[in-house]
């Protein structure tokens, strides 16, 4: 049973002293270098955590715990992603233990592609909603009661309005748009993109939309914000240049979370 392990997972980590978080964020690809300044932090890698899945990619696998303006902060430095071959039982599990932490926050970020062609390589562009183009739903299963949640207004209009207003005061395009999921791991192919774009999306990437499914579940008001870090009109966009990017990009997002942060306590 998923809730057993989820007992384990916070015993394990109340031992080390981490009981309760106020506000989570995950960072996305590329992003190791944007974990807001936080007081006093404690890091413990996703390997040593009981049932955390422990990603095949770059990705840190770090989950830093401190404190920044007397809220309790944990960070998820990294994800794994669908198509490294979990299930999104697995893929959603840190959003499972971050509610049973009392987490009323969650601020998630990403690398994309971007479909709109208003938007540049290295824009930050707000998430005002979401389409799910994996095939799959973390609220499939027999674990989940009241699984027939509603998923308008995922993205909170408060927070959302926040960020356009922190982008703003950076000098930065304050974009929104739509983000696509898809399982990947290959990139898009021309067509692919035209009817990603056709369908409403302004971007398309490969992870968020599970843990915004469970984070909405479990009544988290959810902030997200994507990296475009390649164009659908670049022809040879490979997953390096899509890293390559996201890094250059990640001490602006750093930034963006700082004054977010400050903006809920």
């Amino acid at each position: 049973m998923i809730a057993n392990k989820l007992e384990e997972t916070k015993d394990f980590l109340k031992e080390r002293g981490i009981e309760k978080i106020d506000v989570a964020i995950i960072t996305g690809t590329g992003l190791d270098n944007s974990i807001p300044l936080l007081k006093e932090s404690t890091t413990i890698f996703y390997k040593d955590i009981p049932y955390f899945p422990v990603p095949t990619t770059n990705h840190p696998g770090k989950f830093v715990v401190g404190n920044f303006n007397k809220m309790n902060i944990g960070v998820l430095n990294g994800r794994v992603h669908y198509y490294e071959g979990f299930s999104l039982e697995e893929v959603t599990y840190y959003i499972r233990t971050l509610a049973y932490m009392g987490v009323k926050y969650l601020i998630i970020s990403n690398a994309a592609g971007g479909l709109n062609t208003s938007f540049n390589t290295g824009d930050f562009v707000i998430i005002k909603d979401h389409i799910n183009l994996i095939g799959d739903n973390p609220l499939i299963g027999k674990d989940i009661d009241n699984r027939f949640i509603t998923m308008k207004k995922a993205y909170d209009e408060g927070l959302r309005e926040e960020l356009k207003n922190i982008l703003l005061d950076m000098k930065l395009p304050p974009h929104e748009g739509v983000y696509a999921a898809v399982h990947g791991p290959s990139l898009e192919t021309n067509a692919e993109y035209n009817f990603i774009r056709i369908i409403g999306a302004d971007m398309v990437g490969m992870s968020t939309v599970p843990e915004v499914i469970m984070a909405r579940y479990f009544k988290m008001k959810v902030a997200g914000i994507s990296i475009i870090t390649n164009m659908a009109s670049d022809e040879h966009a490979e997953g390096k240049e899509v890293e390559t990017v996201a890094k250059k990009r990640a001490v602006f997002l750093k930034r963006i979370f700082e004054k977010l942060l400050g903006s809920i306590s």
